[in-house]
């Protein structure tokens, strides 16, 4: 689970902002704060074709959840993150898949 948190001074995190899955498994995202955000992944390994993935819907409101499934359009490798509203503000993210994921 990944909590879409506020913090102080008006910043976001993604918390924890940096974690390992592998293929198969389901991601959630949990609504932690009253801000809206979204899970768009900007950087992806080559060969990896996310399609409708790479940019998910808006979580509104508390306890809102968007589950990402980590399946076969990931490739192992590293992948980077943002909410799009809040990226200007620190609001990102690294979720490794596969192999390299330990």
């Amino acid at each position: 689970m990944v909590k879409m948190v506020g913090k102080p001074g008006g910043q976001f995190a993604f918390e924890p902002a940096a974690f390992s899955v592998q293929r198969g498994d389901t991601v959630r995202f949990v609504q932690a704060s009253t801000a809206p955000h979204n899970v768009h992944f900007k950087k992806f390994p080559k060969g990896a074709k996310l399609g409708s993935a790479a940019s998910g819907r808006y979580v509104i409101g508390p306890g809102a959840t968007y589950d990402l499934v980590v399946d076969t359009r990931f490739v192992d490798g590293t992948y980077q993150f943002i909410c799009d509203p809040h990226e200007s503000v620190g609001m990102q993210g690294t979720l490794t898949v596969g192999t390299s994921a330990k």
